[in-house]
């Protein structure tokens, strides 16, 4: 019944989209922690924040109807996020979906207790469909965990992600958002803390490489999960 609901929902929300940034890593991992039984639904609030640097000189940011310097994409991009997720595990496997600025995505992988796969992506991944590869969004997370104690882990993750973001451009009285894209490969590391029985907190720091822009990223994750029946 869960699957169902799930599968509806995220058909619904796949009819608007906004940005996609990477989902935590150690979020989805906590969220395999704090099932309530082998076939778990769990909930997550998730808050972010992202900074760039040390670009290559002369890069550019190209949506097709403006062409912006890298200093002014990063000057007036959005640096913070707010995320809804929601996962449900079918023994080691889960499938769910997330609101992220009103982008509708879905999640799918694989966890246990020391190692995890997840992968996700929005609605842009319609584009291959017309032959639009530039519409894609998404990526791949490897995760691997210890436990420090019964009700702390701590873990390493690595991903690949073909992101979505918006900066405000314009004029000093008038900025409208834009839409921009990169690719990024990045790794970092995530602790994780069980507050109390199917409640868990978990805090992430990632480093990436944008490709697309040679530069530098940096991203900040705080989730709070909670285990239903």
């Amino acid at each position: 019944m869960m699957v169902k609901i799930l599968s509806f929902i995220t058909i619904a929300l796949l009819m608007v989209g906004c940005s996609m940034r990477p989902p935590s890593a150690g979020a989805f991992m906590a969220a395999y922690q704090s099932r309530s039984d082998s076939s778990g639904t769990v909930l997550d609030g998730s808050f972010s924040g992202y900074a760039a640097f040390s670009p290559k000189s002369g890069t550019t940011a190209d949506d097709s109807s403006r062409l912006d310097s890298w200093n002014e994409v990063v000057g007036y991009e959005w640096r913070i996020n707010e995320r809804v997720n929601i996962y449900h595990f079918i023994d080691h496997f889960e499938i769910g979906c997330g609101l992220e600025f009103m982008n509708p995505y879905v999640t799918m992988g694989f966890a246990s207790n020391h190692f995890g796969v997840m992968g996700w992506t929005d609605w842009g991944v319609f584009g291959a469909f017309f032959k639009k590869p530039g519409m894609i969004r998404g990526g791949v997370s490897l995760m691997e965990q210890i436990a420090l104690t019964p009700k702390m882990h701590i873990g390493l993750t690595q991903f690949a992600s073909r992101t979505r973001a918006y900066y405000w451009a314009g004029d000093d009285e008038f900025r409208e958002p834009y839409p921009y894209s990169f690719i990024e490969y990045g790794g970092g590391t995530y602790w994780m803390y069980e507050v109390k029985t199917r409640l868990r907190v978990n805090l992430e720091f990632r480093y990436s490489y944008d490709v697309t822009f040679k530069g530098h990223r940096l991203a900040l994750d705080l989730d709070l999960l909670m285990g239903v029946k």
